[in-house]
C-alpha cells in the first residue's frame, strides 16, 4: 500500500470516529500531511496573547495575564478559552471581523455603519448560525418586521447593482471571484465559467433600489420577470442561465399566467406602492445557499485564516482546483463538520482554538528532518500525476458534452420564444371572440327568456279571450301579448343568427390558439426534452468535477509533501552551508583581530624611529645650510680672487707695454728728444709697477682667504656628508618599520575583504534558509 492510501485511510478513519472531537481530527490529519517534525507547544504567554487577540481582538489585562499564567491546572487553556467566547467582547469583535469581511469599509449610503455592526453584534451574541445570518442578508428586504433592516446594508448599499453584488455575493459567501467571467469564461480560471456568474446574476438581477419618497428609507423590490443571458466577447457564443449556485444545478421556477406572477401587482398610477411577485429569486437564493460546498468551504476557510493568521486557501476569494488548499482534505473535513454543527460560528472557533495545530509554536523544531524517503514520495507524485490526467479528461468530455447541450438548449429556447408571441396574441383574440359570444349567448338567453313568458301568456291570454269572445277587453290584451311575442321571436332568431355568427368566430379564434398552443407545445417539449438532457449531462458532470477535484487535491497534497521534502533536505544542505560559513566569518575575524592587535605594537616602533630621523633631519638640514652658506662664501671669494689674479695680469700687461713704449722712445733720438713723452711713460710704469705690487699683495690675501673658505667648504661637506649618513639611516629605519606597517595593512585588508566575502557567503547561506524556511 503506497503512502498516500495511507494517508488516505487514516484520514477516513479519523473521520468515521466519531466520538473523537473536531479538534482531535483536526490535529490528526494536519500530522498526517507532513513530512518533517512539527513545533511543540507555544508558551503560555504567548497563547494567552494569541487567543485574546483572536476571539476578542485585545491582548490580556496586566491582572488577567497574572492569574493565567500562575493557574497550574491542566485545563486551563481550555477554561480561558470558553471564557472568551462567552465573553460580550467576543460578540463585538467577531460584529467587527464580519463587517470588515463583507463591507470592506465602504461608505455608508443607505444603511449606517453602527445600525450594521449593532444587528452583527445581536447576532454574534445570540449565537446565530452563519448560514442563518447568510440568508437573512442576502433574502431581506429592509421592509421586514422579522428581519432587522440593518441586513439589507450589503445588497442595499452597493445600490442593487447586479453586477457589483454578484460579484461580492461570489466572493465573500462562495469563495470565488467571477468579476473576469462576466463577459467570457475566465481566462486563467479554468473552473470559472460565464455561466456561473450568470448562474449567481440571475437571482439578484430582478431587484432594485425602491425610495419613491427621498425622506423614507430606500427599501429593495424586486420584478417578476428579467433572465440572464449572455454571450461570450471571445467566442460569439450565446447562452442563457436560470439561477443556479457555483457548480451547482439550475433550479427549477414557478410558471404563472400573465398577470398571476404578483403578490401586488405594480401599479402606474401610484409610484409609491412596491410591487412583490409570489415568487422571489433573492429568497430561492437564501434557502439554498448553504447547500453548496463552496459556501461552507469559503466561510470555513475564512475562519481558519482569522484564527490561524492564513488560510488554508490564498487568496480567500480563490476557491478553485488550481488553487487547492494546503491540505484539500482538511479543508473538506472542517466544512462538512462545520455544517454538521450547524454553522455554529462559536462551536467552531473553540475548536479550532483547541488544537495543537493553533497552539503550537512559531519557534521550528530544532531539527527539520523529513521523515519520508524522496523517492517514495515522488512515486506517489506520478502516480496522482495519471490520475489527474484521466480524471482531466473525463471532465473535458463531459464539459464539451454540456456544452454542446447548452447550445442546443439556447437555440430550442430562441425557438419557443418565437411561438409566445403568436400564441399570446391568439390568447388574447380568443378571450376577446369568447368574451363576445359568451355575452351573445346572455343576450340570447335572456331573449328567449322574455319570448318564452311573453309567448306563455300570449297563449294564455289567447284561451281566455277564446272562451268569451264577446269582451273586447280581452281580445285587446291578447292580441298585444301576441305582437309581442312575434315581435320577441323576431328578435331571438336575430340573436340566436349573431351568437351562431361569434360562435363561429369563436371557434375559428379557439382553432387558431389551439394550433399556436400546438405549434409552441410542440416547442415547449422540445426545449423540455433537452432541458432535460442539459440537466442530466449537467449533473453527470459535476460527477466528473467532483472526481477531478479529489483527484486534484490528492495530487496537490502529493505534491506538497514531496516539496515539502524537497526543500527540507534542500535546506539540510543549505543549514549545513551556513554553519560552515559562519564558521568561515568566525575563522576570518578572529585573523582580522590577530592582524590589527598586531598593528599598534609596529606602529609604536615606528612613531619612536620617527624621533631619531626627524632629528636627523633637523640636524642634516642645519647642515646643508652651512655648507651652502660655505659655498656662497668661497664662491664670492674665489671670485674676488680671481678678479685680483686678473687685474694683476692686466697691469703687468699695461707695464709691459709702458716698458717697451720706454725702450722705443729711448732709441728713438727723436722721440727722446720730444719734451713731455718720457716723463708720462716713466710715470705710468711707476704706477703701474706700484699697483702690481698692490695687487699682488691683495691677491695672496684673497687666495689665502679663499683657501681657507675652501677648508671650510670641505669641513662643511664633510659634516653635511656625515649628517647624510644618519640620515639615510634614520630613514632606513623608519622605511623598514613603514613598509612592514603597509605589508600589515595590506595583509589586513586582504583579510578584511575575507571576512566581507565570508560574510556576504554566509548572509547568502541564511537567506536562503529563509526561503527554504519560507
Amino acid at each position: 500500500m503506497n503512502l498516500l492510501r495511507a494517508i488516505l485511510l487514516g484520514s477516513l478513519s479519523a473521520w468515521a470516529g466519531a466520538a473523537e472531537p473536531l479538534h482531535t481530527r483536526i490535529d490528526q490529519l494536519v500530522a498526517a500531511g507532513q513530512v518533517g517534525p512539527m513545533a511543540g507547544q507555544t508558551m503560555d504567554g504567548a497563547f494567552l496573547r494569541r487567543v485574546y487577540l483572536d476571539l476578542i481582538g485585545r491582548i490580556p489585562s496586566a491582572l488577567e495575564a497574572r492569574l493565567f499564567l500562575h493557574n497550574s491546572s491542566p485545563t486551563k487553556r481550555k477554561t480561558v478559552i470558553d471564557h472568551l467566547l462567552a465573553s460580550p467582547e467576543y460578540a463585538r469583535h467577531m460584529a467587527t471581523v464580519i463587517d470588515v469581511m463583507l463591507m470592506e469599509r465602504r461608505v455608508d449610503k443607505h444603511v449606517k455603519g453602527p445600525e450594521w455592526r449593532g444587528y452583527l453584534r445581536d447576532s454574534f451574541a445570540a449565537n446565530k448560525p452563519w448560514n442563518k445570518l447568510a440568508a437573512e442578508i442576502m433574502a431581506t428586504d429592509g421592509n421586514s418586521t422579522a428581519i432587522p433592516r440593518a441586513a439589507v446594508k450589503f445588497i442595499l448599499d452597493r445600490d442593487a447593482e447586479p453586477n457589483l453584488v454578484t460579484r461580492d455575493l461570489g466572493r465573500k459567501f462562495f469563495g470565488m471571484d467571477l468579476q473576469c467571467a462576466q463577459c467570457h469564461d475566465h481566462p486563467t480560471i479554468d473552473d470559472y465559467f460565464q455561466r456561473d456568474y450568470y448562474g449567481l446574476y440571475a437571482f439578484v438581477s430582478r431587484s432594485f433600489v425602491f425610495q419613491p419618497d427621498k425622506k423614507k428609507p430606500a427599501v429593495l423590490a424586486e420584478k417578476a420577470s428579467g433572465e440572464a443571458n449572455f454571450k461570450s466577447v471571445f467566442t460569439s457564443v450565446s447562452g442563457g442561465t436560470r439561477p443556479r449556485l457555483p457548480s451547482g444545478l439550475e433550479f427549477d421556477e414557478p410558471v404563472f399566467a400573465p398577470g398571476e406572477e404578483w403578490l401586488v401587482a405594480p401599479n402606474p398610477k401610484d409610484k409609491k406602492k412596491r410591487s412583490i411577485p409570489k415568487y422571489s429569486r433573492r429568497a430561492k437564493l437564501a434557502s439554498h445557499a448553504a447547500e453548496n460546498q463552496n459556501f461552507r468551504r469559503n466561510i470555513t476557510n475564512r475562519l481558519w485564516g482569522h484564527m490561524l493568521g492564513r488560510a488554508l486557501v490564498e487568496p480567500r476569494d480563490g476557491l478553485h482546483t488550481d488553487n487547492l488548499a494546503a491540505h484539500p482534505q482538511l479543508l473538506v473535513m472542517i466544512a462538512d463538520e462545520f455544517a454538521a454543527m450547524n454553522y455554529d460560528i462559536r462551536a467552531f472557533l473553540r475548536e479550532l482554538a483547541l488544537t495543537q495545530t493553533y497552539q503550537r509554536s512559531f519557534v521550528l523544531p530544532a531539527s527539520l528532518k523529513t521523515v519520508t524517503t524522496i523517492s517514495t514520495l515522488e512515486t506517489v507524485y506520478k502516480e496522482q500525476s495519471a490520475r489527474v490526467e484521466s480524471a482531466q479528461a473525463e471532465y473535458e468530455k463531459a464539459l464539451a458534452a454540456v456544452n454542446t447541450a447548452r447550445g442546443e438548449r439556447f437555440a430550442a429556447q430562441a425557438g419557443l420564444d418565437k411561438t409566445l408571441k403568436p400564441v399570446a396574441a391568439a390568447k388574447k383574440i380568443s378571450a376577446s371572440a369568447a368574451k363576445a359570444l359568451g355575452d351573445s349567448q346572455q343576450k340570447l338567453a335572456a331573449k328567449q327568456k322574455a319570448h318564452q313568458l311573453v309567448a306563455d301568456l300570449a297563449t294564455n291570454a289567447k284561451a281566455v279571450a277564446d272562451q268569451l269572445k264577446g269582451d273586447k277587453e280581452l281580445a285587446e290584451p291578447a292580441a298585444k301579448l301576441k305582437a309581442k311575442a312575434d315581435k320577441l321571436a323576431a328578435e331571438v332568431a336575430a340573436a340566436q343568427k349573431d351568437t351562431a355568427t361569434k360562435k363561429a368566430a369563436a371557434q375559428v379564434a379557439a382553432d387558431k390558439l389551439t394550433a399556436a398552443q400546438k405549434t409552441s407545445n410542440t416547442a415547449l417539449a422540445k426545449w423540455s426534452e433537452i432541458d432535460r438532457k442539459v440537466q442530466a449531462l449537467d449533473r453527470a458532470w459535476q460527477g466528473n468535477v467532483r472526481q477531478r477535484e479529489k483527484a486534484k487535491a490528492a495530487h496537490a497534497l502529493s505534491l506538497r509533501r514531496l516539496e515539502n521534502a524537497r526543500v527540507l533536505v534542500e535546506m539540510g544542505q543549505l543549514q549545513s552551508e551556513f554553519s560552515a560559513a559562519q564558521v568561515e566569518v568566525v575563522v576570518a575575524e578572529a585573523a582580522l583581530a590577530k592582524a590589527r592587535t598586531a598593528m599598534p605594537p609596529v606602529t609604536a616602533v615606528l612613531a619612536k624611529q620617527r624621533k631619531p630621523f626627524i632629528a636627523a633631519q633637523q640636524v642634516h638640514a642645519a647642515a646643508a645650510v652651512i655648507l651652502t652658506k660655505a659655498q656662497n662664501d668661497l664662491a664670492a671669494k674665489q671670485a674676488n680672487a680671481t678678479s685680483a689674479t686678473t687685474a694683476v695680469m692686466n697691469v703687468t700687461v699695461g707695464r709691459k707695454l709702458v716698458a717697451d713704449a720706454e725702450a722705443l722712445v729711448g732709441k728713438n733720438k727723436f722721440l727722446s728728444t720730444v719734451d713731455g713723452l718720457k716723463k708720462p711713460l716713466t710715470n705710468a710704469s711707476a704706477s703701474a709697477q706700484s699697483a702690481i705690487v698692490k695687487l699682488q699683495a691683495l691677491q695672496g690675501i684673497l687666495e689665502k682667504d679663499a683657501a681657507t673658505t675652501q677648508k671650510k667648504v670641505a669641513d662643511s661637506e664633510k659634516n653635511a656628508q656625515a649628517t647624510k649618513v644618519r640620515l639615510d639611516a634614520a630613514a632606513s629605519a623608519v622605511r623598514s618599520v613603514e613598509e612592514k606597517i603597509a605589508a600589515m595593512k595590506k595583509r589586513e585588508q586582504q583579510i578584511a575583504g575575507q571576512v566581507t566575502t565570508a560574510k556576504a557567503a554566509a548572509s547568502s547561506a541564511e537567506s536562503a534558509v529563509a526561503v527554504a524556511l519560507e
